[in-house]
């Protein structure tokens, strides 16, 4: 039986959409899908695509951050469908993460990304990170050695002093 589903328009206007009356057994909703590739996506991929080979109807909801890629697809017997990005909570997420670090006298902050998840990175550059290198088969993911970008992000001031440097313990102070 046909009916409708209430849902938003790419341009936020709550709207009624027909229904194709079929159930959904469980729908995910990430930030990034496929062709992105993260941890987080790839657990979403992984429960989705094995759910939806026993049979279930699995929907994934996730942002357009490329208009290249289609609104809605099929992807390995999971249904995607791509929303318009309004926000950006990552780099909400990772400006609090840099702002705590500075807050609480952190020198380095260090991270390791796949090299296609060009959306973290360029994220990680904004907010400050440099690449330093691409490590070589450093670990292995679904059987295949794999590389990663290893990023890293220093704090501005070259010296720790004043109330920063006595909050820290003794042997992270700078010394003299």
């Amino acid at each position: 039986m046909a009916g409708t589903v209430r849902a938003r328009t790419g341009d936020g206007v709550l709207t009624d959409h027909p229904s194709d009356g079929q159930r959904i057994d469980l729908g995910i909703v990430v930030d990034y899908y496929r062709p992105y590739v993260s941890g987080l996506t790839e657990v979403a991929r992984f429960i989705a695509e094995g759910l939806a080979g026993r049979g279930y109807r699995i929907e994934v909801v996730c942002g357009r951050h490329d208009p290249e890629l289609a609104p809605t697809e099929d992807i390995d017997g999971v249904s995607v469908r791509r929303c318009t990005v309004r926000g950006h909570v990552g780099k909400a997420l990772i400006h609090r993460q840099v702002s705590a670090a500075d807050a609480h006298g952190l020198w380095t902050l260090q991270t390791s990304i796949f090299p296609e998840n060009r959306a973290s990175l360029n994220l990680h550059h904004c907010a400050g990170f440099r690449t330093l290198a691409v490590r070589e088969r450093i670990g292995r993911h679904h059987g295949q050695w794999r590389d990663t970008v290893f990023l890293e992000r220093r704090r501005q001031d070259q010296a720790l002093d004043g109330p920063e440097a006595a909050a820290l313990p003794r042997r992270y102070a700078a010394r003299s």
